[in-house]
């Protein structure tokens, strides 16, 4: 055990170090009601901070378990124990190392009654990452500020839970910041540590908000096991479905939802805590972008006893309407939101959605970009490529011309699975796109592609294409950034 916590490294390009565990235990405890930052999920938690990993989150396998070891209040070979066990770990770290002592330690933990939470990896990836895809661990991915797969976020079968983890490519609301989690961390470039906030992203950030959730419930019943959690999550009792009905490689078995979980845990296993009626929203700020025309939003009872919706009311001057789509006799269920571009001047709108029921006020923040229209445009025929997610070997290949500046494509016979999307031309007739000066684009950004999952018939994979320049960089690597050459032809 070393007995100086502090980080003594400079990770980041500011300088200093990033204090990524302070992130992470912020979003689950940071003090709330004092004007300073934000509030923790579960800000009246006790939390146990344990370091693991050094300069640059540099350790082994055997930092890791033997920390988990100590947390949970096992024998550990620092010989020494916790005046009291973690209920809860969170683990926003891994990596593709397979290890039998760490998946040994996950067992011996989860036998002795432990939750544990770890991220699932920011690979944009379907291969597994330790100690998240490990039996008995809640594997966590992100999303991003619209409530969609993150682009970097991993997926696949292990796929637990759907948590927020941000994007720092994204600024949807259009507020200047980006779509990110802001949390606590440290300032030491001068030499001092400074208490200060920063935005970060990435499953590490999705994580703590699952462990947060879950510290709530144990809260409201601390009768509730880690198997209890299990089979509430599996249930879809603690989130919101997303994705394919049912559990789904992207989001698991949906998006975490607090006040759900929360009610769930105080009625699980006859549990008596009485939660009140309260209106609750799947979303409390609709972003339509510059493309987007419709949103389902659905207003539900997240307690108990009777509840009944008054009104619902827009402020945006005739841009935005609403219309209920399936309520019941209380006025409870799902409105669709839908928005006429024409009446916009170009620029970025926003406008409210007011729900008043007989028990409480929602406000639901709504925004809207209007662009310049697009001229039709001509960049010659583009081969657009559909490419096995998990192989990167070429499935099926169009070649389009534009109508009206638009290239519209299709793929016929395709089988199930996941696929990425490229497209581009082939000026110099290589047989490859995306060489210096040829058009490049992908789904939903070049460098970012996000694996689309194919169940069925599949519409509206729209994108752009740009000139590729060799000295293009882009913020965040992807399986598929590094071919940027896909052969057209086998």
């Amino acid at each position: 055990i070393d007995n100086d916590p502090s980080d003594p490294g400079i990770f980041n390009e500011f300088g200093k170090s990033d204090f990524h565990g302070t992130h992470v235990a912020g979003t689950i405890g940071a003090q709330a009601n004092n004007g300073i930052g934000g509030a923790g999920v579960a800000w009246q938690v006790s939390l146990m901070p344990i370091r693991v990993l050094g300069h640059e989150g540099v350790g082994s396998n055997w930092d890791i378990y033997q920390g988990m070891l100590y947390a949970a209040g096992l024998a550990n070979d620092s010989g020494t124990l916790p005046a009291r066990k973690a209920d809860i770990i969170n683990l926003s770290l891994g990596g593709e190392s397979f290890s039998i002592a760490e998946e040994n330690a996950v067992k011996l933990l989860r036998d002795s009654g432990v939750v544990i939470v770890a991220a699932a990896g920011n690979e944009n990836s379907p291969f597994p990452q330790y100690p998240a895809s490990y039996d008995g661990v809640i594997s966590v991915a992100a999303v991003d500020a619209s409530g969609d797969r993150a682009s970097y976020s991993n997926y696949g079968p292990y796929i637990d839970v759907a948590a927020p983890g941000g994007s720092l490519d994204q600024d949807l609301n259009q507020d200047g910041f980006d779509d990110g989690v802001l949390s606590t961390v440290g300032n030491d470039s001068s030499g001092t540590i400074v208490s200060d906030h920063l935005i970060y992203d990435g499953t590490s950030m999705a994580t703590p908000h699952v462990s947060g959730v879950i510290a709530l419930m144990m809260s409201a019943n601390p009768s509730l096991t880690a198997d209890d959690i299990d089979a509430l999550l599996i249930s879809g009792a603690m989130t919101q479905d997303k994705g394919s009905p049912g559990w789904d490689i992207s989001y698991g078995n949906g998006l975490i939802d607090a006040y759900k979980s929360v009610q769930a845990a105080s009625t699980f296993g006859g549990g008596s805590i009485a939660v009140p009626p309260l209106a609750v929203s799947n979303s409390y700020n609709v972003d339509f972008g510059s493309q987007r025309d419709g949103f389902e939003l659905e207003i539900s009872n997240g307690g108990q006893g009777p509840l009944q919706v008054l009104s619902v009311d827009e402020s945006s001057s005739g841009w935005l309407t609403i219309a209920p789509s399936q309520v019941d006799s209380n006025g409870l269920g799902k409105y669709q939101l839908s928005v006429e571009r024409s009446l916009l001047s170009v620029g970025v709108h926003t406008a409210e959605v007011e729900v008043q029921t007989s028990k409480n006020r929602m406000l639901i923040h709504v925004t809207i970009v209007s662009a310049q229209p697009l001229t039709p445009a001509n960049a010659g025929l583009h081969n657009v490529l559909l490419i096995d997610a998990y192989t990167l070997e070429l499935a099926s290949s169009a070649i389009v011309k534009p109508v009206g500046g638009r290239y519209e494509y299709r793929f016929e016979g395709v089988s199930k699975g996941l696929y990425y999307i490229r497209a581009g031309t082939d000026a110099d007739n290589d047989r490859s796109i995306c060489d210096a000066g040829e058009f490049c684009g992908g789904y939903p950004r070049y460098g970012e592609e996000t694996s689309i999952s194919v169940e069925k018939d599949t519409y509206g994979i729209n994108f752009a294409t740009n000139p590729y320049l060799p000295s293009q960089q882009t913020s965040r690597s992807s399986r598929l950034s590094n071919k940027p050459s896909v052969i057209l032809h086998k």
